[in-house]
């Protein structure tokens, strides 16, 4: 990939074009905080920038500085994160904060080297922050930026050795002055021009040098995909009096800490002795990793009814909202409450 050092080297093309096509993003104000780079930079990981905006204010409105998030509570946090998805995003953006302001006096770190040791922050996230809010020359590589390099070079890596070959790209061409815009330009480039589909190659700034615009879509080689494996789930929504049951999952491993109706594996025999349970539909919640098959119970009980266990809390919808549900438990809870208007209609 050397030859891509050398059809980098001036970046002024790059930088024109961006000035005059980036898009009006909130964290591309001149008022946005280092801490506002962050916030930016975790949620749009494996996530559509346009999804993001929303979820980015109602953020910055709560917290808006490190202080108010480290802070929050966990059930604060997971409530303005619901629906965004890699929730795990969301505890490192929680944990990091803790430690900028607890032990860090609330001052970000300005080099990447000191932005690593907090927690959730990898390479790209240090560069990002860096570069942009800090001005620092520090290169940023994510899949953006990995397909703009190897369209340009026409470059046969395997995906294995690829990420490597970019970040040792990305270092070197990085330049001193303006390396923040720098680098969103080439991530802004791959976003909106070089996409992973249907590339507009008649507006790319840099088409003349680009080895691959013949067939941009052989480029970068992809990993051969397996076919995720399917899970089945009963999800039982249970209603007692405006009230519904919710339990917390562990704290670590899938959607750790996060709030959701009972479920089981489909052969675990629950709630028997609850005659009001109807089935209220079935949906498939896709993981990147995994599939969950989901199929919904409405359950209505006495409201005297009590668990045997402490193990759920009852909620009311007001209550749900504040803590936070992930998609799935909102789907769940949308497919039994329709149930329960439609039986009160009739």
């Amino acid at each position: 990939m050397e030859d891509i050092e050398e059809l980098l080297l001036e970046p002024h093309s790059l930088l024109h074009w961006y000035d005059l096509n980036k898009r009006s993003l909130p964290w591309r104000e001149e008022s946005c905080s280092p801490y506002g780079v962050w916030v930016s930079e975790i949620m749009c990981q494996q996530t559509r920038v346009d999804t993001v905006v929303g979820y980015y204010k109602k953020w910055m409105t709560a917290f808006p500085t490190v202080k108010e998030l480290a802070l929050a509570s966990a059930d604060q946090v997971n409530s303005l994160w619901a629906g965004l998805g890699y929730y795990r995003r969301a505890r490192n953006l929680h944990a990091g904060a803790q430690k900028v302001y607890h032990e860090l006096g609330g001052e970000m770190p300005s080099t990447v080297a000191d932005l690593l040791s907090i927690p959730g922050i990898g390479p790209y996230t240090a560069g990002a922050i860096a570069s942009i809010a800090f001005k620092r020359q520090a290169a940023v590589v994510d899949g953006n930026v990995i397909r703009v390099f190897a369209r340009l070079g026409a470059v046969e890596e395997q995906p294995s050795k690829l990420l490597k070959a970019c970040w040792k790209v990305a270092e070197k061409i990085v330049p001193q002055s303006r390396s923040g815009d720098f680098n969103q330009s080439l991530m802004e480039l791959g976003a909106t021009v070089c996409t992973p589909a249907n590339p507009k190659c008649d507006q790319c700034p840099i088409s003349s040098i680009c080895r691959g615009k013949e067939n941009p879509s052989k480029y970068p080689l992809k990993n051969t995909k397996k076919t995720p494996p399917i899970e089945y789930f009963s999800v039982y929504v249970i209603s007692r009096n405006d009230k519904y049951a919710l339990t917390q999952r562990p704290l670590k491993g899938l959607l750790a800490g996060q709030w959701e109706f009972p479920s089981f594996a489909p052969d675990v025999a629950f709630l028997q002795d609850i005659q009001h349970k109807k089935e209220v539909g079935q949906f498939v919640h896709k993981f990147s990793h995994r599939h969950h098959h989901l199929k919904v119970f409405s359950c209505q009980v006495p409201n005297d009814f009590k668990f045997e266990n402490d193990a759920f809390v009852w909620m009311t919808q007001a209550e749900i909202h504040e803590k936070g549900l992930t998609k799935a438990m909102v789907e769940s809870l949308k497919l039994a409450t329709e149930t329960k208007k439609r039986k009160k209609r009739t």
